[in-house]
């Protein structure tokens, strides 16, 4: 990323002039150095971008990327563009995570075409540039002559669902609990290497689990159960819907399954997904924490450590 357009961004962000100052010499002065073989050579002074490792850099990327949502708002309002079926109502055709980028659209020339025009205006501006030996385009209900035209256009590969992004499966039909299931697992390993040291032994567990999890004060160990801190990380998105969070991921189950209906007498369908279904079952099971004790009222923001402690029956020091 050109360090003119992050200075152009601070400037235009607003922020002080020392501020901007010290951020540039920050990331303007910066020399690499090269370890072979445990020597250290060159003093290689850097002519763009942001380094990676800097604490800054980050926070700096998710300002310039500002732009692109920018760009990519001004691409959804040509004509001729045409969403994505389920990014429609939200009008959305992009995501950013970290330095990957999802684009969204509907599969046809056009669309792609202008979300491509967006992506050059994008380079041309900041430098940087997407890499197409790394960018798949994803298609469900495409016709294969269609879908060579978009890869002949794009220069990027024809990518296969399912595949797994950050770890989490991404498919176009649903998760199953199948594409999910490694707590359990996790577990055993923890209980193994307790009992035996290894993480496969047929040697008898002493104590039951759910006692050596508990806190040293309830005669445990205090190891955490992994299980039930996955259900308490889980039940955050059970107080971001309740709170009516403002972020995208709110929005989404808004639009798709609640459609504006209360949400603690909210009776999940028979036919969606399972990850939906998890995060209702663990409403009903949560729902005394979040209503009757009142507990994450203290200061008005949900914590999993707050949580675990009432789930566990521990009271908070």
């Amino acid at each position: 990323m050109e360090w003119e357009f992050v200075e152009e961004m601070l400037h235009a962000k607003e922020f002080p002039q020392k501020y901007i100052k010290w951020v540039m010499n920050c990331i303007t002065t910066v020399h690499y150095f090269i370890a072979i073989n445990g020597g250290v050579y060159g003093n290689i002074k850097g002519e763009r971008g942001l380094r990676k490792g800097d604490p800054i850099s980050p926070l700096l990327f998710v300002i310039c990327m500002k732009y692109f949502t920018r760009i990519m708002g001004v691409v959804a309002k040509h004509q001729g563009f045409g969403y994505h079926t389920k990014c429609r109502s939200l009008k959305l055709n992009h995501l950013c995570f970290a330095d990957d980028v999802l684009l969204f659209s509907k599969g046809d020339f056009q669309s792609v075409h202008l979300l491509l025009r967006g992506l050059k205006t994008f380079s041309n501006t900041t430098g940087l540039c997407t890499n197409a030996t790394k960018s798949n385009i994803f298609s469900v209900n495409v016709n294969p002559q269609s879908l060579n035209e978009l890869i002949e256009m794009t220069g990027y590969k024809k990518g296969s669902l399912p595949f797994r992004y950050l770890g989490v499966p991404i498919s176009a039909k649903r998760i199953s609990k199948m594409d999910c299931k490694v707590l359990k697992g996790i577990t055993t390993i923890c209980r193994n290497f307790l009992w035996d040291e290894k993480v496969i032994t047929n040697k008898p567990h002493l104590v039951a689990w759910d006692i050596v999890c508990r806190d040293k004060k309830e005669a445990g160990l205090g190891i955490t159960d992994c299980i039930k801190w996955n259900e308490i990380a889980i039940a955050k998105y059970v107080w971001n819907v309740a709170q009516k969070a403002d972020n995208l991921w709110v929005k989404w189950i808004n639009n798709i399954y609640l459609k504006d209906k209360a949400w603690w007498q909210y009776i999940c369908p028979i036919d969606c997904c399972w990850y939906w279904k998890k995060i209702c079952k663990i409403r009903d099971e949560f729902e005394p924490g979040f209503i009757q004790d009142g507990w994450q009222n203290i200061n008005g923001q949900y914590t999993v450590r707050s949580e675990y402690k009432w789930r566990m029956g521990a009271k908070e020091a």
